[in-house]
């Protein structure tokens, strides 16, 4: 049987570059642009970052990966290109809708996990206290937002001082960063976290700890199960991206 030559396995890969551009470091693929799920042009904007998403994009070009046979990855292959996804969500929905982003973020101080505190039992409260309330002085302290704690999970409305403080700060980064930070805060589930851990006041493990303390609680008592275990594991992978790209992009730890 003749191999198909346009098949993933026959074609060559197309070679991988970098070029200037007005806002930044194109990647481009076989002299073309190399774009966005959305079709924006994969502008990065230090050459630390397009270096290492052109290092993605040779790697799937080098394995014949069909999520790659256009301009711009499919799901499939983007889902293994984890810097070239946080691009992605850059240049298609921070940029566009940068105040929606911002909004959104701030909204977390609501439902912030570190701030709903188990009723029972004691021991699980007690262990939320000591762990999460040095974070809550140090927002304080650092951003000037007090945030209330209460019992429960039903959402509780912050002050109208502490949600602007938290706009504030929020509203101080660059879209590239303000990616960052929602990749942190999304994954964590938690605003304060998510500000911590671009901050450098926690690193990814630690971050990722304190967001599953009543998990592991849990975990303790009762046992792990297989799919928990690997849904952490992918969390973690997610939370270790953050300071990867904010290195990459250059931006110190604030």
């Amino acid at each position: 049987m003749t191999t198909d030559p346009s098949s993933p396995r026959r074609r060559a890969a197309r070679a991988v570059a970098l070029a200037p551009a007005p806002d930044g470091v194109l990647v481009t693929l076989a002299g073309a642009p190399a774009r966005t799920p959305s079709g924006a042009p994969l502008v990065l904007p230090t050459a630390s970052l397009a270096d290492a998403v052109a290092h993605e994009w040779r790697a799937r070009e080098d394995d014949g990966d069909p999520g790659l046979r256009g301009d711009r990855p499919e799901p499939s292959a983007l889902r293994k290109m984890p810097l070239t996804r946080l691009a992605a969500t850059a240049l298609d929905r921070v940029v566009p809708h940068r105040a929606e982003v911002i909004a959104g973020l701030v909204a977390y101080a609501d439902s912030e996990l570190i701030c709903h505190r188990a009723e029972g039992p004691d021991a699980l409260a007690e262990r939320q206290a000591r762990a999460w309330e040095p974070l809550l002085d140090w927002l304080a302290s650092t951003t000037g937002a007090r945030l209330e704690v209460t019992a429960g999970v039903m959402p509780h409305r912050q002050s109208a001082a502490a949600r602007h403080a938290l706009h504030a700060v929020v509203a101080d980064r660059d879209d590239w960063a303000l990616t960052a930070l929602q990749l942190a805060v999304t994954t964590s589930g938690s605003l304060v976290l998510g500000l911590a851990l671009v901050a450098g006041r926690l690193d990814p493990e630690a971050t990722l700890a304190l967001a599953q303390l009543d998990e592991l609680y849990q975990v303790e008592r009762w046992g792990d199960d297989a799919e928990a275990t690997a849904r952490r594991a992918a969390q973690g992978a997610e939370l270790a991206l953050v300071p990867r790209c904010l290195t990459l992009l250059g931006v110190a730890p604030r």
